[in-house]
């Protein structure tokens, strides 16, 4: 089942998207200049040129190993079926937009390794096809400190899939996920973790939705981050079920710290429940540093700025299934650095 119109509002926002969509509003876009690109029709639409490659646990993959192979002598799109393995996406292309389709089959990890470009806008559409009683893995970082891109993730989960998505925003000028998961099938699970630290002028943007359109469903949605300077976030996480669905939980939980005055997110939950038999939590944070945390630490014998930096990669592994990547602690190292020699400086 596709889902065409989650798939159209993408495409009319890639042709450049208006200040009357809400989930735009109060984007960091609008400070951005429009790229040359995005002046007329949309750039994705007429480059769909798909190929159809299947890889399993035990075949080769575009000649090289499953576990590590290279996408990017393919052509600017494809489409995939992966069946039961560890798969490293290394998407290392040239072209400003990209749309690849997957069709997921047992049990699939993918680890995205998503190079962008430091010239230019960079526009992608991943979809996601998980057939019945399949999981998905998903893990993806973005980490390139000037680049602009926009990403589309669309994933349809059929009867007792199982997905697991876990995004970091590191470096970006201007980084945006539309995550929509479409559950169409009964007893579904969509576990969405996110995780984003920015600071000096950086924009970093989540807009995750989960449709329930089956009985039965389960989804969590978490996202933490972290601002510093003038750095700003949008981080908007909509739940959605339809008339008539009994058995569904959904959670939603947005938390973000704020390490000076400049820096600002706009965030909030959203529920469309058309429903009464489901149980919906949400919860939104927006502060500074826990100050009793931080003396505690202090008192013993602590430096502050180490006990900063525990206190944030804390507040980040609370949410996170794994060990926080390399990358990521050393964007809030630096982060926290900066933070602390403005508060030093005063």
């Amino acid at each position: 089942m596709v889902d065409d119109q989650s798939r159209t509002c993408f495409m009319k926002s890639i042709q450049w998207p208006s200040m009357k969509d809400e989930l735009w509003r109060q984007s960091g876009i609008w400070t951005l200049e429009r790229p040359e690109a995005l002046q007329s029709a949309s750039v994705v639409q007429n480059d769909f040129c798909l190929q159809e490659v299947v890889a399993d646990g035990s075949n080769s993959f575009n000649f090289t190993h499953h576990e590590d192979f290279l996408l990017s002598q393919m052509g600017p799109t494809q489409s995939l079926a992966l069946i039961d393995g560890q798969y490293s996406y290394q998407l290392a292309v040239s072209a400003s937009a990209l749309s690849v389709s997957f069709k997921i089959d047992g049990k699939v990890n993918i680890d995205f390794q998503q190079a962008m470009s430091d010239q230019g806008w960079q526009l992608r559409v991943f979809e996601f096809y998980v057939a019945k009683g399949a999981a998905l893995a998903i893990t993806s970082q973005v980490n390139q400190p000037d680049s602009q891109s926009m990403v589309l993730w669309l994933i349809h989960q059929e009867q007792d899939s199982v997905l697991n998505f876990s995004r970091e925003h590191i470096e970006g000028a201007f980084v945006r996920d539309h995550v929509c998961v479409n559950q169409i099938g009964a007893n579904a699970s969509s576990f969405l973790h996110g995780l984003y630290a920015a600071h000096q002028q950086q924009l970093s943007e989540h807009i995750w939705t989960v449709s329930h359109q089956a009985p039965g469903g389960r989804s969590v949605q978490k996202l933490r981050g972290i601002l510093n300077d003038n750095a700003r976030s949008v981080a908007i996480s909509q739940v959605k079920v339809i008339k008539g669905l009994h058995g569904i939980e959904s959670e939603q939980r947005l938390d973000h710290i704020l390490l000076s005055d400049q820096a600002a997110v706009h965030t909030r939950p959203q529920l469309e429940i058309l429903s009464d038999d489901v149980m919906c939590q949400h919860g939104i944070t927006v502060g500074a540093i826990d100050e009793m945390a931080l003396f505690y630490l202090q008192s013993r014998g602590i430096d502050q700025m180490l006990a900063m930096q525990l206190l944030a990669r804390g507040f980040f592994e609370k949410i996170w299934t794994g060990e926080l990547s390399e990358l990521m602690l050393e964007k809030l190292a630096e982060v926290i650095d900066e933070a602390g020699r403005h508060e030093f400086s005063k």
